[in-house]
């Protein structure tokens, strides 16, 4: 009988590792959004903006690639918005995010 929880209790561990090592796992995020775009300086496209993001409201902003799947981002206006973000599968690619809700949106 020990043995048999035993064998649970790992199966279960192992079952939990394999799921917080997948490079896909989604989680939901606090993302805030700058009023304003920026250039991504891009050598391809050197005139292409992007959205301005930081994960906490006084850290830093970085620029995203691609868009926020259901958000329609309104230049002059700052949001406070909760996200579904997943991880890219390959290390090199960004995450993705869609959006849960719009939690604030403030014109500047």
């Amino acid at each position: 009988m020990a043995s048999t929880r035993f064998g649970h209790l790992l199966l279960a561990l192992a079952v939990l590792l394999a799921s917080a090592c997948s490079t896909d796992a989604s989680f939901g995020e606090d993302l805030w959004v700058a009023d304003n775009y920026v250039f991504c300086n891009e050598f391809d496209e050197p005139e292409r903006q992007c959205m301005l993001v930081s994960h906490s409201e006084f850290d830093l902003y970085r620029h995203i690639e691609g868009d926020i799947e259901g958000f329609t981002y309104e230049e002059g206006t700052a949001y406070h918005l909760r996200v579904e973000r997943t991880n890219a599968s390959s290390s090199d690619a960004e995450p993705t995010y869609r959006l849960l809700e719009i939690v604030s949106a403030e014109e500047e």
